[in-house]
């Protein structure tokens, strides 16, 4: 059967060669968001794209919305330099066709096209178009299984809403319960990259312990060391472990802390910078929890959101701050192209003067209720102090709301507290 085929490549060299060659091809596709409205229209076999094709969005983002379309086309991805990050984050997504230019590259090409065992193991062709070697007929793509099989395991959450909603104590406490009560690799990201502050909820400093050299006050954060290690070419593995904050409590929870300088937010940070930060993370850790900014107006928001595989959105029991936060979801996530069904809700400072639950639920409708965290002047406290470990009827609580979500291993108590599970239970939980 005749294998139907688009490609989007800003170039009509490759669709006029597989048009000689008697494939069923669209023409081809000179932009991202015209690739993405196609795809949304039809189906295809077999999308061909450029790495570098001409759009709104970055290479990382571009590829995880085309996934977001359709999970069963093949991608070939056409690229000018094979980077290891990208090649890694292509993996993740089931893409192990990664093609350069060369002497046989047409004749790659078509190999790759015609590969109908594209999902299983990697074949010698696939060793040969990402490595850029030809190792011999009898030799075996050397596919990472271990870092495929992590990235399918992994989880990306983000927290996000409107200002002052108390996201980042939400993240940093869901953080450290993970934290103390598993051995996985952990890794608390602030990218509330004007208002900073998520090392003073786990009691670390915010500058790296050896950098290496000392950037500004205002830049002297994990974050901008990085941004600084990218520019000069030299960002890898080795580079971020150096940069990162480690907890004092939990071995296995870092931190990379955030940006306060408001030069580098306006005139440097930017998306491409963000996925070459997460990609590199992704190797490295299982569960990467990000702390997002409140202002719509700064990508990171949107570069969360898009990468995220849970998204929580918080906000309070109160009307002004649900209206809002509905006007956030109706509103932007739509033209940022945001998945519904990876939100969920989460009401913070909740307290007998909030909105009954009947009517929060009404009025956010599809999307589902996360939980409902009861208002405790302890929460205060806890940050006030600069303390790095929770009270215990605070840790009770996320241990409670992490159990649901089979994150970590039930002990058996019943909570007394609020947090009440609804979407990522799939079921109705009474709360109290």
């Amino acid at each position: 059967m005749s294998k139907r085929i688009v490609t989007a490549t800003g170039s009509d060299i490759i669709y006029k060669y597989l048009i000689d060659k008697s494939y069923d091809i669209e023409k081809d596709i000179p932009y991202q968001e015209g690739l993405i409205e196609v795809m949304k229209r039809e189906s295809f076999d077999t999308a061909i794209v450029s790495s570098d094709l001409v759009g709104d969005y970055d290479k990382y983002i571009f590829i995880e919305k085309l996934r977001e379309i359709s999970t069963n086309t093949k991608i070939i991805v056409i690229v000018g330099e094979i980077e290891d990050n990208y090649k890694s984050f292509l993996y993740s997504k089931g893409i192990y066709h990664i093609l350069t230019d060369g002497k046989s590259f047409m004749e790659d090409l078509i190999i790759a096209i015609e590969d109908d065992e594209y999902k299983q193991e990697c074949s010698e062709f696939r060793d040969k178009s990402i490595s850029g070697e030809n190792n011999g007929s009898n030799n075996k793509n050397q596919f990472n299984e271990h870092l495929r099989l992590k990235f399918q395991r992994q989880q990306i959450f983000s927290f996000a809403g409107v200002g002052s909603c108390g996201k980042t104590t939400i993240a940093s406490h869901f953080s450290k319960i993970l934290a103390q009560n598993t051995d996985a690799k952990i890794l608390l990201v602030d990218l509330d990259i004007i208002n900073a502050g998520l090392n003073r909820f786990l009691g670390v400093k915010k500058s790296p312990e050896k950098p290496g050299y000392i950037l500004s006050p205002d830049k002297n954060a994990s974050l901008n060391y990085m941004l600084d290690a990218i520019d000069k070419k030299k960002f890898n593995a080795n580079i971020f472990d150096r940069y990162i904050v480690k907890s004092k409590q939990y071995s296995n929870l870092d931190v990379l802390t955030g940006n306060t300088s408001l030069y580098v937010c306006k005139n440097i940070l930017s998306s491409e910078y963000y996925s070459r930060i997460l990609e590199n993370a992704k190797t490295i850790y299982d569960y990467i929890i990000i702390d997002t900014s409140g202002n719509i107006f700064l990508d990171s928001m949107q570069f969360s959101l898009l990468n995220s595989t849970e998204i929580f959105i918080v906000c309070e029991g109160n009307y002004i701050s649900i209206e809002r936060t509905i006007r956030l979801l109706a509103e932007l996530f739509p033209i940022w192209g945001v998945p519904d069904k990876k939100i969920q809700i989460i009401i913070n400072k909740y307290s007998k003067n909030s909105l009954d639950k009947t009517t929060i639920k009404e009025i956010f409708n599809k999307y589902p209720i996360a939980g409902y965290i009861s208002f405790s002047e302890k929460y205060e406290e806890n940050i006030n102090a600069k303390n790095s470990k929770l009270p215990l009827d605070l840790e009770k609580e996320y241990k409670f709301f992490l159990e649901e979500m089979n994150l970590i291993e039930k002990k058996g108590y019943k909570s007394q507290y609020s947090w009440i599970l609804q979407g990522i239970l799939r079921q109705q939980i009474s709360c109290f």
